[in-house]
């Protein structure tokens, strides 16, 4: 069978066209309006109709085309699924100038949001701002799924809904709100189903190590070192879907998977190996520069429509075998952010030389500064 040729509505209403001039039939009143030719036209459309709807359902069969719930169900023949994501949490600092003249209950479910409100929180316990204390501390998760609520320790909050008196000022407090992940996207899901199709895995090799990982929720990223401490030995190190190095939660959630007593043969691990599995290493990749604007934007809306490219760049080589951080593509990087010029005195971890990155570590974003 012959590759399918999907053809457009005027191809169609041509070849129509055509056949009947062939044919030398009586029938020649082919102009626009015409009766014949707009029957023409109504089949053709529907022709095409036939066409498009032929070529998508080729374009949803194969997971190098298709999208959305049907790649959802193809991952699945696999026992993959979409990572959903995770709502970021962590404490917030709630403050004020003088001690409290009395105590107030802040209940749990009391919302709070960034400045520009694109942020919201709730908090998870009943805690009490005691009289007599300035400052306390709430633990509080984002509404929303999504890496969006990962936020800087000191980034000002606002209070959202019903107030509690007391409270002045609101910030976050130390070490900042971490581990929310956005939904595991289309491309991200294909990337990680072809992986584990084309890792053919025998009886505990490291390709059936690393789809055992691939099938935990929430992992996006595998390095498998066999014995690593000796014979039996193997040492797992994981990815979350972001990218970034797999939270203690989700580390977990995989040692349970694959060898929950190691070399007992509990879990997917064949008896005798001793497995351990351990979040990859974070390197900090700190940028410095200065730029020349074309004097459409500020540094401030440069420097933040930058992040996300820089952010996208990591994780495009995060455990892909590209074991560097390239300095020219940082540049080139800045010089494609809406608003730039030129740029002078790039530095990337202080140096002007590509970046080395270890195995088993990840290059995460540092302090960007562009000035």
């Amino acid at each position: 069978m012959s590759i399918p040729e999907f053809k457009n509505f005027d191809q169609i209403l041509q070849e129509m066209i055509d056949l009947l001039i062939e044919k030398g039939t009586k029938l020649s009143d082919l102009n626009p309006n015409s009766i014949l030719r707009t029957f023409f036209e109504v089949a053709a459309a529907k022709i095409d109709e036939s066409y498009y709807t032929a070529e998508q359902v080729l374009n949803l069969f194969f997971a190098a085309t298709t999208t959305g719930s049907y790649l959802d169900m193809r991952a699945a023949e696999r026992g993959l699924s979409r990572n959903q994501g995770q709502k970021a949490s962590g404490n917030i600092s709630c403050s004020r100038s003088t001690p409290a003249p009395i105590s107030e209950l802040i209940p749990a479910g009391t919302m709070f949001a960034t400045e520009d409100g694109l942020v919201e929180l709730q908090s998870t316990t009943d805690v009490a701002f005691s009289a007599g204390s300035t400052s306390v501390q709430v633990s509080v998760v984002a509404t929303e799924v999504g890496a969006a609520g990962n936020l800087q320790e000191g980034v000002a909050l606002k209070q959202v809904g019903i107030a509690v008196s007391l409270i002045e000022t609101i910030s976050v407090a130390s070490p900042g709100l971490k581990n929310g992940v956005d939904v595991e996207t289309d491309d991200e899901l294909r990337e990680r189903y072809l992986a584990y199709l084309r890792a053919p895995g025998t009886s505990g090799n490291k390709a059936d190590y690393v789809k055992w990982a691939l099938e935990v929720d929430g992992v996006g990223g595998v390095q498998v070192i066999p014995l690593w401490s000796g014979r039996g030995t193997v040492k797992i190190i994981v990815l979350d879907g972001d990218k970034n190095p797999a939270s203690q939660e989700l580390v977990d959630a995989v040692q349970a998977y694959i060898a929950p007593d190691p070399g007992q043969g509990e879990g997917k691990a064949p008896i005798g190996a001793t497995v351990t599995v351990v979040p990859a290493t974070s390197v900090a990749v700190d940028i410095a520069a200065t730029i020349i604007t074309d004097g459409t934007r500020t540094i401030e809306e440069i420097q933040t429509d930058f992040m996300p490219a820089l952010i996208g760049y990591l994780k495009s080589i995060a455990f892909s075998g590209d074991t560097v951080v390239r300095y020219s593509r940082i540049g080139t990087m800045i010089l494609d952010t809406v608003g730039v010029i030129d740029y002078s005195d790039l530095l990337v971890n202080e140096g002007t030389a590509n970046i080395p990155i270890a195995s088993g570590s990840v290059a995460v974003p540092g302090t960007v500064t562009l000035s």
